[in-house]
């Protein structure tokens, strides 16, 4: 769960009919289902993140401003997701 501030809005996702489609640089190009995506062992894990927009307004020099507002945006979200097994056809 994480804190943010969508610039574009925020899309609604139906789980029934979200997939993930794996393409590209692979042997095999896949497609997952949100139930095929939560049958694989997962694990949870905490990050720091911090906003792009930090110090920005600093580029120009001191801004004066408190430093909760020019380095205050971060948060430490707890994803929870599963962990791709990377040998071939693990999948």
């Amino acid at each position: 769960m994480a804190h943010v501030i969508p610039h574009a809005g925020v899309p609604a996702i139906d789980p029934d009919q979200h997939r993930l489609v794996v393409h590209g640089l692979v042997r095999e190009p896949r497609l997952f289902t949100m139930d095929r995506l939560v049958r694989f062992p997962s694990e949870s894990r905490v990050h720091f993140l911090e906003c792009s927009g930090n110090t920005g307004n600093e580029w120009n020099g001191p801004s004066g401003l408190p430093v909760q507002f020019t380095h205050g945006l971060l948060y430490m979200p707890n994803r929870d997701g599963f962990v791709p097994d990377p040998r071939p056809g693990a999948l």
